[in-house]
């Protein structure tokens, strides 16, 4: 690699995020590959990995963390390749040359293989332990930070039969008894599992061998481990054990090609190894409430330019928990976890059971303050395991239940009390009549959580379309017939649902919908009809920044994820690969700083020509599709900019 290193990142702006005890940095699988090795010819991306590893070290460094962790898999180059020590020491040389240096973690790149006999690599050894060793230090410590008690572990000579084995095992039993009480979080390469506990491990080449994964989940539910971190997959995962939150951990360096089986989409380019928006760091603050973890995508980039403009501090936006006003919400028209079982491919003898758990992370990444879901979720474990771990970040769980006029299916989910915040009664027919309404009256009156109503009205007709589609919220105009019913039956939902009419200006929309005198909370509901994504990120913020304006009203938006084998296609947060579309990037900075009261009722949308004037005399314009201030050498892309007064 050339001495021509990028320019240190500016320091992370971190005044959106509460205090924290302690900071920890977070790589995961560096992969630095040496662009001359034959093996750097077999997918244009390995040619990028130490470009990509550079940049993610300069973010590391910028994040000034008083701690950083690497876990494992440090070079392309396995410990048995003739190539290992220079890319070894190249690697290094990154680190140093930007003063980052972490706890080093090993995986099977740096030691070797877990004992499989049916894997190609080879396993971990004695000799290679010590090597690693000798440079890295102990492959398994501790350090005690902020309240918490921090255990590395070497995952790769679990069941290795190694004496190393036999001491770790000692030494973590003994390390937990000593503190039990305290609060634990493990660090390791290996994942215990990616599905479930009890998936095989003999031909699967992500997880624990099985009586160790045992040993080890055992001890995290007598002890109360709050969370285990790990890397290898270089994909994103999330699993609870009793109280135990797993989480596998992305790369910066490239994506593992087999997982791109669970979106249904294209293949990502070289086959899946070249996801780019995958790819990132982690930024964990530990505080009294727990860990707090900051996914930071990187994005495939070789150049710190290409993620942070010159001159502009990347900021990191909080988590739902931290919001004092949130007002987004999302709209779950996809489930939020599938289950599949991907096929047997190249490094696995078995089908692996995996679950696309993307929609979870990139909602937990927008932060938004309401999911909407169906009351199905609530009987599905999968479902309601995510929605927990949502609301448990602070996000509002709320359940669609659809209103029978003929009362056969109007039973509500036995665990709705306890497993949402919210309930919203959508009722089939633009205007409710009487009978049903004073029913719904009934109800409300019996519920221990707020209910907002919405229609599902089938008869609109779009220009283009053959059959008619359905409505689920009212437009402004039938607020008064709908007002006056409710009052003349007895019926005080908290909220009723409205949204934009089709093809319609969403600036007179948003001023009219500002202009209503309701006797009750009125949110608001944007669909995303279309494939323009530069439409999508204006209409978004401007109804944000209208429901900014009106107290405790909500922006509820979808899809989620695109629409493209459906009657109508659109476009949403994410694309078929779960990837943020531009809309997302913008909804989750401008969100962050509204919620965080920063620009409410302070703020307005920019074209290009006056943002820049705007820029020149002196104001904060905030582009939220970098999530950052502009300098003056910043080009500005026309209609994605908000004026702080």
């Amino acid at each position: 690699m050339s001495d021509a290193f990028t320019p240190a990142c500016p320091v992370f702006d971190k005044s959106l995020l509460p205090p924290c005890d302690v900071e920890i940095a977070l790589i995961s699988d560096g992969h630095y590959a040496l662009p001359d090795a034959p093996s750097s010819a077999e997918f244009p991306s390995r040619l990028k990995q130490g470009r990509r590893l550079a940049v993610a070290l300069d973010l590391l460094a910028a994040m000034r963390a008083p701690l950083c962790v690497h876990l494992g898999d440090l070079t392309q180059e396995p410990p048995e390749s003739p190539l290992y020590k220079k890319a070894r020491t190249d690697a290094l040389t990154l680190f140093a040359r930007r003063g980052v240096t972490p706890v080093w973690v090993p995986g099977n790149h740096d030691v070797g293989d877990k004992p499989d006999p049916t894997m190609a690599a080879d396993p971990v050894s004695e000799a290679f332990l010590v090597e690693f060793e000798q440079i890295f230090g102990p492959s398994w410590s501790l350090r005690e930070v902020g309240g918490f008690c921090l255990l590395f572990l070497n995952s790769q000579i679990l069941s290795s039969g190694l004496p190393a084995e036999y001491r770790q095992r000692q030494w973590l039993e003994e390390t937990l008894r000593t503190r039990r009480g305290g609060r634990f979080i493990v660090f390791l390469h290996l994942p215990p599992f990616i599905g479930s506990p009890e998936e095989p491990s003999l031909g699967h080449y992500d997880n624990l061998p099985g009586s160790t994964r045992r040993w080890l989940l055992g001890l995290c539910r007598e002890y109360g481990i709050e969370l285990v971190l790990s890397g290898h997959v270089h994909q994103r995962f999330v699993n609870r054990f009793g109280p135990t939150t797993l989480m596998t951990c992305a790369s910066p360096a490239f994506t593992r090609p087999g997982y791109s089986h669970l979106f249904s989409s294209a293949p990502p380019p070289e086959q899946g190894r070249d996801d780019r928006a995958k790819e990132g760091i982690y930024l964990l603050r530990l505080r009294s409430g727990g860990a707090d973890v900051h996914f930071v995508r990187t994005g495939g980039a070789t150049a710190l330019g290409e993620v942070v403009p010159a001159g502009a501090a990347p900021i990191l936006t909080p988590l739902a928990s931290d919001l004092c006003d949130p007002r987004l919400g999302v709209t779950l028209l996809h489930p939020l976890a599938v289950v599949m079982d991907l096929p047997i491919a190249w490094q696995s003898s078995v089908r692996v059971a995996a679950h696309n758990d993307y929609p979870y992370f990139a909602l937990q990444e927008l932060a938004p303050g309401f999911v909407r879901v169906p009351a199905s979720d609530l009987a599905d474990p999968l479902q309601l395991e995510r929605l927990q771990m949502l609301r448990e970040g602070g996000t509002r769980v709320e359940v669609l239940h659809l209103w029978d006029a003929r009362r056969e299916e109007n039973m509500l989910p036995a665990n709705l009390a306890e497993a949402a915040d919210g309930l919203e009664i959508q009722i089939p027919g633009r205007i409710p009549g009487g009978v049903v309404l004073r029913e719904i009256a009934a109800m409300i009156r019996l519920l221990p959580l707020p209910v907002r109503l919405s229609p599902v009205f089938a008869g609109e007709s779009i220009p283009g379309k053959q059959h008619r589609r359905t409505r689920y919220a009212w437009l402004l105009e039938e607020l008064p017939e709908v007002e006056a019913m409710l009052e003349e039956n007895g019926c005080m939902p908290n909220a009723l649902l409205v949204q934009p009419p089709r093809g319609g200006c969403i600036e007179i929309w948003a001023a009219a919908w500002l202009g209503q005198k309701a006797r009750r909370r009125l949110d608001a509901a944007v669909e995303f009809q279309t494939l323009d994504d530069a439409a999508h990120v204006h209409t978004a913020l401007t109804a944000l920044l209208a429901a900014c304006r009106q107290p405790g009203s909500r922006l509820y938006v979808q899809p989620l994820q695109d629409f493209d084998r459906t009657m109508d296609i659109m476009h949403g947060l994410l694309d078929g690969l779960c990837n943020p579309r531009p809309v997302f990037t913008a909804l989750k900075f401008a969100h962050a700083f509204v919620a965080s009261g920063r620009l409410v009722n302070k703020a307005h949308l920019l074209d290009a020509p006056a943002a820049e004037t705007a820029r020149k005399q002196g104001a904060r314009v905030l582009d939220p599709l970098r999530g950052c201030f502009p300098s003056a050498s910043l080009p500005l892309a026309e209609g994605w900019y908000m004026e702080v007064l």
